[in-house]
């Protein structure tokens, strides 16, 4: 849900504000991340800043992160593009967004999403696992769920043209017609 209600303050005014978009899409995301001092939570962390606080840079962390995060036959272009983001990153800000997941809990909020809401899960993914996406989706009233098999946490850039369909597809299905050339 990071995509749709961002941090605090704007959290907020997507929650409480009905109208602010006609349909949302969540990709590979989850409602909550947990307590902050919980074990997952903290095996997270370090797997993500520990190489970092040994003295990696953002560019030797990069590839190895990015593989952890794909599944199957993840379209090449699409990891060498998530590796170059990836390393540009500033290790701060880096930091500062891991850190920020930490007791992160929408799951309260789900079921005021009263728009159409395609959610996204890859059947290899870690981060966000299909199982717990497809019981996020249960809650939002007026969800579609599509489960895609052999993709991790980057569904876009793994497999963008099976992404791109299923995007167009419930765009197609989730925007009103509207305007003269409707």
């Amino acid at each position: 849900m990071q995509a749709l209600l961002a941090l605090d303050e704007r959290q907020a005014k997507i929650v409480d504000d009905p109208i602010i978009a006609e349909s949302v899409v969540l990709a590979q995301t989850s409602p909550a991340f947990g307590k902050p001092d919980g074990d997952w939570q903290k095996e997270f962390l370090d797997a993500r800043l520990g190489p970092l606080d040994r003295g990696e840079t953002m560019a030797s962390l990069a590839p190895r992160v990015v593989a952890d995060l794909v599944g199957d036959d993840a379209d090449p272009a699409g990891i060498e593009l998530a590796c170059a983001c990836m390393a540009s990153v500033p290790e701060a800000s880096y930091r500062a967004a891991m850190t920020s997941m930490l007791g992160f809990d929408l799951r309260k909020s789900l079921g005021q999403i009263s728009v159409p809401a395609l959610v996204i899960a890859g059947t290899k993914d870690k981060n966000a696992p299909a199982p717990m996406v497809k019981k996020m989706a249960s809650f939002i009233p007026n969800a579609t769920y599509v489960e895609l098999e052999g993709v991790g946490h980057l569904v876009a850039l793994e497999q963008p043209a099976e992404f791109n369909a299923v995007l167009g597809d419930f765009l197609r299905m989730a925007s009103p017609a509207s305007g003269s050339n409707a």
